[in-house]
């Protein structure tokens, strides 16, 4: 989800926190991002909204730590985490781990050498290991 704030030229309203940031390959635009962690069927757990132009590693570390300890506090865990190509870095799979949690990520097309057997390929396309595909599509 993304969220716009538009400068007016001439009146120089604007929301001075709005930053520009990527949202696709090529686009770039001012706002805001909402960074959320939900469950399979799509309820929200945790959530923060950062500057467009904020890294998505600095917030997805303490989400997914506050995540799972609010649902440790309900007496649940998190069993599998299913994210894009985008949360694919070491950090991220060695927290998963940690937390006791299975990452199911595929790794982009330029990296050689994976930590899980699933790739996404050019037209995202998901290929390798058919359990961990089914995973990955389920979620």
């Amino acid at each position: 989800m993304h969220v716009y704030s538009r400068r007016k030229r001439k009146a120089g309203v604007s929301d001075r926190g709005a930053r520009v940031g990527k949202i696709e390959r090529t686009t770039y635009a001012l706002g805001w991002r909402i960074h959320t962690v939900a469950t399979q069927g799509g309820l929200p757990l945790t959530y923060r909204v950062r500057q467009a132009n904020v890294n998505d590693e600095i917030p997805t570390l303490k989400l997914l730590i506050e995540a799972v300890r609010l649902l440790h506090r309900a007496g649940l865990s998190i069993k599998l985490l299913i994210a894009d190509a985008q949360y694919y870095w070491k950090d991220f799979f060695k927290l998963s781990r940690w937390l006791g949690i299975k990452p199911v990520i595929p790794a982009r097309p330029q990296i050689k050498k994976t930590l899980i057997n699933l790739r996404v390929k050019h037209g995202f396309i998901v290929e390798g290991d058919p359990e961990l595909i089914r995973q990955y599509h389920r979620g």
